[in-house]
């Protein structure tokens, strides 16, 4: 009887286990098709949601992305931006790593203090600008009920 115990303690930790792993879900991911301003444009999103300390730690990465200054007259940067919701500020984030060669940017281990959110990329002239502009790029609603 005791190894009949263990194996059912042993089949309980596995199943809490699974249970734990199924409710976390791992981290959203989106792929995301760029707006007229980039057509043939993508991005992909990773949204790493931590619910108890209210902040996604996000990655972006983009392919197929021309060079901002083709998007807009003088540009240099592409910005991500993000808000809560579409009553809130945009807040920025950072700026996307831009290779030219591979047509290719990437933001990396950057953490919002949100876990539902709009996310955007703009081209930009220059990357102290506070407010994006309207040269949206990507667009991304970040959900974490989804």
């Amino acid at each position: 009887m005791y190894q009949s115990g263990s194996k059912l303690a042993r089949a309980f930790s596995t199943l809490t286990l699974l249970a734990t792993l199924a409710a976390c879900g791992g981290p959203l991911r989106y792929q995301v098709q760029s707006s007229q301003r980039a057509p043939g444009a993508d991005a992909e999103v990773v949204a790493n949601v931590n619910s108890g300390q209210n902040n996604t730690r996000l990655e972006i990465r983009a392919s197929n992305l021309p060079p901002a200054s083709r998007l807009v007259t003088n540009g240099t940067v592409f910005m991500v931006w993000q808000r809560r919701n579409s009553s809130s500020p945009w807040s920025r984030v950072g700026s996307l790593a831009y290779v030219d060669g591979s047509r290719t940017g990437e933001l990396r281990d950057t953490t919002v203090p949100e876990t539902s959110f709009e996310v955007q990329i703009t081209a930009e002239v220059d990357a102290n600008v506070g407010s994006p502009s309207t040269n949206v790029v990507f667009s991304q609603a970040i959900n974490r009920q989804q």
